[in-house]
Order: structure tokens, then C-alpha cells, then sequence
């Protein structure tokens, strides 16, 4: 299961809220008070309600205000295709076939807590299914009925009609399974399924959480208002949590022992009370062995010291939090062939941190996050994090009224963060627009060639290369910022093969600042490399017809079908996200390294060389301009 989002209700400042988070890095931005802290503390109760504990007083006061004493907070998650559940005490089901899903096809759990007395107890803790459940099965779910009972109302309403395979009648998935498929199902409507209720019992509803809390992500959570010692919690929680996925992994090597030393106990125990009874029978009367187990992380402890014996917590705030985040660093590599995701979340990992290292730090959350079954949330209030990030993993929140409010329009959000962290770019008189990263790699490189360079310099002249398509937030401030300033724009798009962006070169030439652009008279930008510099590279050969034809043939779709090096077959298949991921290699070599060759001999091979240096002559016009 991986996390998709959480929900709360009237928790806190939140009166209902969802925040979807993105697959891998997220970045939870908003001004002080605006209740960032909250969905870490909310996402760790939900997670960890063993060792964080909901109080009274987290009930929201406009709940109070207006009767509602309950607290909610909840998640969706995104199945993995081999997911069971063991609803019945013998027989395992999917969540799919059970009609346990919400409307989306995701598994929404909610935990509900009782807050109008003086004291949240275990009573009033409940988890719940949210569904998109057959209608005519919500006031009494099939999901919630005994075995006997199912097959009274199989054999009622459905056995003579079911021309089907007989199902087993001592095993209740089967018997749902058909009666849902002879049953009129047709309308569908949202139910709250009391997971306590599923399953013949108690000890059978706890089963059916167990084999659910098995496939949860596993949260942990790194506080910024804490003085990080080496005896602190959230310092031995990295290694209790490294410690859960090696007994996740040898749990059935460690049963047979835990079981052996249970059994040696409570012989001993029986031995002892046997002994007492000859002593004093009265009071050995009614006494029982009764084994309690700690957590095998428990039992693991550690600290750390210099060569020079000077323990973690003499140092300074700004190293211990290093040293600290270091330890979600080395969890990711330990945890990564787990199968559960591991979500870390950070609560601003840029406190006490030089700027020189705020980047190394950020740069180590993204190598985290990018490890399969990894999630990274982090609240941050620094430029640096979000200017290098996609917009989409930005969460930007704000106070509307009393309200904490999730602003989810992508343009007004970027104009938020920028408004609120102070990201301003700063441009010359004249900007050059393509359309993606591939792109600007291009540009950068072609204007060191000298014969380029020549026309205009572009480090001289200030010259910004901005990638018009992509999310990333610097890039998306700097767009924003060109919307409104008499910054010249050249744009600079490619031709491709129906010349689509002819209408926003038109745009941009209507406007009154001399700003102007043009499509490439080439397919796109790798057509302007000459293919001697891919056949060396890649070791392939193009056609005759392919080189006759080079200013309008795909260039890296040719050369990701033909190269051996990615092991791609000769046919292209749209949807195989390996050649997708193959061609943007082709790209990046191309942008990156293979322009860097080019020469002005080689440009006019391909008769180029005029069309690329009128780009330059222009940007130099514009400029003088």
C-alpha cells in the first residue's frame, strides 16, 4: 500500500480537509501557524497510534462550538496488485471483490475518536472502512455477516437462481462472491464499514486490522522543536524502525523462539504456583502465567561518539541535526528491498543549517524519496527547497477565516509560495524561451561555441534560458515574473511535425515590447546534430535515406530503437515506459554532450549552419533593442 492522502476532521485547526500527496518528495509550505506541523502530528497518530495518543483538547473549537465531539483522521492508499486481507478467520479475499474500495478504487481507512469526555479511552477509538458499496447492501453489509447467517440468505434469495458453480458453504468469501454476482448491484453508494464488525468475532476482527496494518506504510517523524540528544526518542526511532523491517523479514525465523520462550515461562510459572499451593493454597488459588512481550526494537539501544569519546549531544544544534537526518539517509538504504513503503517526514531540516548545506540536505531527501516504496514530507519556509522542485510536490496551504485552506489551482498556488518564501528571479533586458530542460541544455552549450558566441555572448549579455514547459517552481516563478515586466522575449520552438506552436509564436509577436520567436525549419532541436556524432556515440548507423532525409526524421526515436546500449526491441511500443525512459536518455546524451561537438563544418553538412546563426543575429537585435 502506498500513501495517497490524509484526511482530517475537526482536528486541531482543521474543521475537513484532504491533502493529496505526491508519489515520492512533498513539500508542505504556508506561513507560520497555518497548521503544517499538524499534518505530521496527524499522519503519526494515524500511523503510530500506539505511541502518539489523541487528546480532548485536539478537538476543533468551531466542532465544539457547534455540538460535534468527534475527531477524525484518515487515509487513502493506493493497493499493490498482490494485497490480501484474512476477513475470516481461515480464508483470505481481496478488497476489490469485497466491494471494500471507495469510488476511486483506493482503500480509505478512517480512525475515529470520541472526545466529549474527559478522556479519549481505547473504547472510543474505532477504524473504519469507507466503500463505494452495492446499495442494496449497505444497511447490512454481507462483509459483516456470520457464516451462517450468509448462508441462510444464500439458500433464501439466491441458491435457486444461481445456474453457476455451487459455492462452499463453510467458507463465507465464495458464498459473497456469488450472491454479489446474481444480486442486482447495479447502484453503488459510499458506506462506513466498522472494521470491528467484520469477521465472527472479536479475535477475527482484529485479524482483519492486523492483515490490513501488515501492508500500511511505515511513518516516521522528525520534529524540529526538540534538542536532539542521542537518548532522544526520535533518535532511537530511525533504528527502531530499521529494526521492524529485519524482524518483518525473519519474522517466521523469530516466531518459533518467541513461542519456545513463552512456553518455558509459563511452565515455570505453573511449576511456581503448584509450589505455593503446598505453602498456601488460598492464595495460589485463581493465579495464572500471563505473558506480556515488549517490541523486539525495544530491546535495541545505541549512541554516538567521536574517535575523541565527545558524545552527539555536546556538539552543535546545526551538526547533531545533521548527524540526525543522516540516520533517515541510511534507514532508506536499509529499508529499500522492503516491501512496505517507508514515508519519512521532516518538520523544516533546514533549521540550524549554513545555506551551503541546506542544498546537500535537500538533495538528500530527493535521493531518498526516489527509492522504490519511499515517501519524503517535509515543511520547509526556505527559497532553496522549493525553487528546485516540481510545483505539483508543493502543498501550499492558508488560512482562510479560522481555516487552514489547501490552495489546489496550480497558477494562484505558485504565486502563493513565491509571495510567501520571497522567490524573485532577477533577468537582464532579454530572455531566450524554449520549450523544455532538453532544450535550454541545448542553447547553453551551442552558446559556448564560438562561432556563436561571436554573435552574442550569453553570459556577457545576461542572457536566461527559460524552459517554457515542466513545473519546476524557479522556472515557474520566472514565468510568472515575465508576465508582468517589459522583459524581451525571444521564443524558440520546434517545428515538429504539425508545427503546432505556430499560434503562441504569433501571440508573443503581437505584443508591443519587440519581443518575438520563431519554429525551427528542423523537426526539433536534435536534428541540428550532426548524425556522424550519433553513430560514433551510440555505435549504430543510419540509412541513406535517413541522412537524406535528416532534417525531418524523429532523431531520438531512430536512435532508441537502434541502440544496443538500452536493449530497447526494434518496435516501438508507446505505452513501455522503458523506451520513454530510454529516449529522454537519448535526449539528455544528445543536449548534454553530442551539441558540444558540433562544429560549423559540421552544421553546414546539414545546412544549419545560416539557420542557427540567424537565432543568434536575432537574440543580438532584440538585445541592442
Amino acid at each position: 500500500m502506498k500513501l495517497n492522502s490524509l484526511i482530517i476532521k475537526n482536528f486541531r485547526g482543521y474543521r475537513d480537509i484532504e491533502i493529496p500527496f505526491n508519489e515520492n518528495l512533498n513539500l508542505i509550505i504556508g506561513r507560520n501557524d497555518v497548521g503544517k506541523s499538524t499534518i505530521l502530528d496527524a499522519l503519526e497518530i494515524f500511523f503510530n497510534n500506539d505511541k502518539v495518543k489523541m487528546e480532548v483538547s485536539d478537538l476543533n473549537i468551531d466542532a465544539i462550538k457547534e455540538g460535534e465531539t468527534e475527531i477524525t483522521i484518515g487515509a487513502t492508499f493506493i493497493l499493490e496488485g498482490n494485497e490480501t486481507v484474512v476477513i475470516d478467520s481461515t480464508a483470505e479475499t481481496n478488497l476489490k471483490d469485497e466491494f471494500l474500495l471507495n469510488k476511486n478504487g483506493l482503500l480509505e481507512i478512517h480512525r475515529t475518536y470520541s472526545a466529549g469526555g474527559k478522556s479519549i479511552t481505547a473504547s472510543g477509538v474505532k477504524n473504519w472502512i469507507i466503500a463505494h458499496h452495492p446499495i442494496n447492501f449497505i444497511e447490512k453489509p454481507l462483509i459483516s455477516l456470520k457464516l451462517k447467517d450468509l448462508v441462510k440468505l444464500y439458500e433464501k434469495d439466491y441458491e435457486e437462481i444461481n445456474d453457476g458453480e455451487k459455492p462452499l458453504k463453510n467458507s463465507k468469501p465464495p458464498i459473497r462472491k456469488a450472491i454479489y454476482r446474481i444480486a442486482n448491484i447495479g447502484e453503488f453508494d459510499t458506506a462506513s464499514l466498522l472494521i470491528d464488525k467484520i469477521g465472527e468475532d472479536s479475535k477475527s476482527s482484529k485479524e482483519t486490522w492486523d492483515s490490513i496494518e501488515k501492508y500500511l506504510p511505515i511513518y516516521n517523524l522528525f520534529q524540529v522543536d526538540r534538542p536532539n540528544r542521542d537518548s532522544d526518542k526520535d533518535v532511537q526511532d530511525p533504528l527502531k524502525a530499521i529494526t521492524k523491517s529485519v524482524i518483518d523479514e525473519i519474522k517466521g525465523d523469530l516466531e518459533p523462539i518467541k513461542k519456545k520462550i513463552e512456553d518455558a515461562i509459563e511452565k515455570l510459572g505453573e511449576a511456581t504456583i503448584e509450589k505455593l499451593k503446598e505453602t498456601n493454597e488460598e492464595i495460589a488459588t485463581g493465579l495464572k502465567s500471563v505473558v506480556e512481550n515488549r517490541p523486539w526494537e525495544s530491546l535495541f539501544n545505541f549512541q554516538l561518539e567521536d574517535e575523541r569519546g565527545i558524545a552527539l549531544n555536546k556538539r552543535g544544534s546545526g551538526v547533531r541535526r545533521l548527524i540526525l537526518l543522516s540516520y533517515f539517509q541510511a534507514e532508506a538504504e536499509r529499508k529499500r528491498s522492503s516491501t512496505r513503503q517507508m514515508i519519512y517526514a521532516i518538520e523544516e531540516p533546514e533549521t540550524a543549517q549554513h545555506p551551503d548545506f541546506q542544498l546537500k540536505i535537500l538533495n538528500t531527501l530527493k535521493s531518498i524519496s526516489a527509492k522504490e516504496n519511499s515517501k519524503v514530507i517535509i515543511t520547509t519556509h526556505t527559497p532553496e527547497f522549493a525553487k528546485t522542485v516540481d510545483s505539483k510536490q508543493i502543498c501550499y496551504l492558508e488560512k482562510i477565516g479560522h481555516n487552514p485552506t489547501l490552495i489546489s489551482d496550480e497558477d494562484i498556488k505558485i504565486k502563493k509560495v513565491i509571495d510567501t518564501l520571497g522567490i524573485l528571479p532577477y533577468f537582464g533586458k532579454l530572455v531566450l524561451c524554449v520549450e523544455g530542460e532538453f532544450d535550454r541544455e541545448f542553447f547553453l552549450n551551442l552558446s559556448n561555441n564560438e562561432d556563436f558566441r561571436n554573435i552574442i555572448c550569453f553570459n556577457t549579455e545576461n542572457i536566461k534560458i527559460i524552459p517554457q514547459g515542466g513545473s519546476n517552481l524557479e522556472r515557474a516563478a520566472e514565468r510568472n515574473y515575465l508576465d508582468n515586466s517589459n522583459v524581451i522575449e525571444y521564443h524558440l520552438y520546434d517545428k515538429d511535425t504539425d508545427g503546432k506552436y505556430q499560434e503562441s509564436i504569433d501571440k508573443v509577436k503581437q505584443r508591443k515590447n519587440h519581443s518575438d520567436g520563431c519554429l525551427t525549419n528542423f523537426r526539433e532541436l536534435e536534428n541540428y546534430i550532426h548524425p556522424s556524432l550519433y553513430e560514433t556515440h551510440f555505435e549504430i548507423k543510419f540509412t541513406e535515406a535517413e541522412i537524406g532525409n535528416w532534417s525531418e526524421i524523429d532523431v531520438p526515436n531512430i536512435v532508441t530503437q537502434r541502440t544496443a546500449k538500452f536493449g530497447i526491441p526494434e518496435t516501438r511500443n508507446n505505452q513501455n515506459n522503458g523506451f520513454k525512459e530510454a529516449e529522454k536518455r537519448v535526449k539528455s546524451i544528445a543536449n548534454k554532450n553530442l551539441v558540444k561537438s558540433m562544429t560549423k563544418d559540421l552544421f553546414e553538412d546539414i545546412n544549419a549552419f545560416e539557420e542557427v546563426s540567424d537565432w543568434f543575429k536575432k537574440l543580438r537585435q532584440l538585445n541592442n533593442n
